[in-house]
């Protein structure tokens, strides 16, 4: 998602970001990254797409083991 003004981020760029960054952002519209998310704070994690089957199954696994599941060809297709 770009962070055009029009869009509403208006509202919410000036209270998450520092001002300066608020404005470039707001006045070029510059499309920011991952690095530049993970440093202004805007996001807390990344996971680049080649491992998000992974972190997938990471969840699934971690979700079962929470509620105690121990059927995991049961679960598998109702987990997704």
């Amino acid at each position: 998602i770009g962070l055009f003004p029009d869009v509403g981020s208006m509202y919410w760029m000036p209270r998450l970001l520092s001002m300066p960054v608020a404005k470039y952002l707001a006045l070029t519209g510059q499309r920011i990254k991952a690095p530049d998310l993970l440093y202004t704070g805007l996001a807390t994690h990344y996971v680049p797409s080649k491992y998000l089957p992974d972190l997938e199954k990471a969840l699934i696994e971690a979700t079962r083991n929470v509620e105690g599941s121990t059927n995991t060809e049961e679960n598998d297709e109702t987990d997704v």
